[in-house]
């Protein structure tokens, strides 16, 4: 058998988006390159996105969020298990390809303000960003080519029945025995994923047992006087990113408080510091004129509840007073308007 043999400089394997995207950047980095890409089917039609897409899944808007929200997020989703570097870094540069491609034609739809309509997905941040191209597959494959980019479309099926190499009967034989073979190899595929998501959460779990004890002292039970629970110039961060920065503010005893803002804005890490789990870097939280830092960590605890929040239009986070628990009727809370609350400021605090 003949086999055709051809030169080039640099070779694609499979034409998809990922595809003729490594192909325009090849091009645009050396335009003399002689670039193959090489597909399985008609390039035009290949990959996943030839019927259109209505969503850019990932995407780090800056002022929104950021590569390491995104890795936070699919690491809790994950159980641990993430390639990180190549997660971050594609994250970190997914905001430049989606303004490139806005410069090639396609649509972001943007809300009355002008923001990118963004889903909600992921457990921690809104990474998926609306748009609306039926034809991005045919965009992509038209601006490869226009480059220089050189088609390799391979039907093998196709092109061995009509060199007579294989017959009907054995073409069909072969795709029913590689479907059972796929079926095989994508159980095993399931089962090393389950594997790998319970090391990582096994993981998690050493990392849990090896912390420092958060107290070893004999239990005496404290008084936690009721009052108001104010932020005194406080300051944290995960590791080199800045999330409160000389944060003050009061939430008063016997009122309801709605902490307001977009995700990232630092509302669960404002929780996570009430509760102790984390202590501030700077500055001190206050409860009716006390260090919440001077209880024992079991004691402050105690009285502290925590409800889970709901996917309200802007995360919305409800800080209850534990005094206000005296009788009086909270239904009203229920009838809040949330949505004219989270348009009225992306970060803000309301008390009533």
């Amino acid at each position: 058998m003949n086999l055709p043999t051809m030169e080039t400089d640099f070779l694609v394997i499979g034409g998809g988006s990922a595809g003729c995207i490594a192909a325009m950047h090849a091009l645009q980095a050396q335009p003399d390159l002689r670039v193959t890409i090489f597909e399985k089917s008609d390039i035009t039609y290949g990959g996943s996105i030839a019927r259109g897409m209505d969503a850019l899944n990932i995407v780090a808007i800056p002022g929104r969020t950021d590569a390491q929200m995104y890795l936070e997020a699919i690491r809790a989703m994950s159980g641990g298990v993430v390639d990180a570097g190549p997660s971050y870094v594609m994250a970190e540069r997914s905001y430049a390809l989606l303004k490139e491609m806005e410069g090639w034609g396609v649509t972001f739809p943007t809300d009355e303000n002008g923001q990118y309509k963004t889903l909600r997905y992921h457990v921690k941040g809104e990474f998926q960003t609306a748009m609306d191209e039926p034809e991005l597959k045919a965009m992509l494959v038209q601006r490869a080519l226009s480059r220089g980019a050189r088609p390799v479309n391979r039907v093998m099926g196709i092109r061995l029945l009509k060199n007579g190499e294989v017959d009907t009967a054995g073409w069909y034989t072969f795709y029913l025995y590689a479907g059972s073979m796929l079926g095989f190899v994508s159980t095993l595929g399931g089962i090393w994923k389950r594997a790998k998501s319970i090391q990582g959460r096994l993981n998690k779990v050493s990392d849990v047992l090896y912390e420092e004890e958060e107290s070893v002292e004999g239990y005496v039970r404290e008084s936690v006087e009721a009052g108001d629970v104010s932020f005194d110039n406080v300051a944290f961060s995960y590791g080199d990113k800045n999330v409160l920065n000389n944060v003050s503010f009061t939430v008063p005893g016997k009122q309801v408080t709605a902490r307001v803002g977009y995700s990232g804005s630092g509302k669960t890490t404002i929780l996570k510091l009430l509760e102790r789990i984390y202590e501030p870097a700077e500055g001190r939280i206050m409860a009716a004129g006390r260090d919440i830092a001077s209880f024992s960590v079991r004691s402050w605890r105690e009285n502290v509840s925590y409800v889970m929040q709901d996917k309200t239009p802007k995360d919305i986070i409800i800080l209850i007073n534990d005094d206000y628990q005296d009788g009086r009727d909270i239904s009203w809370l229920w009838d809040v308007d949330f949505q004219y609350l989270a348009d009225a400021n992306a970060s803000s605090i309301y008390t009533t």
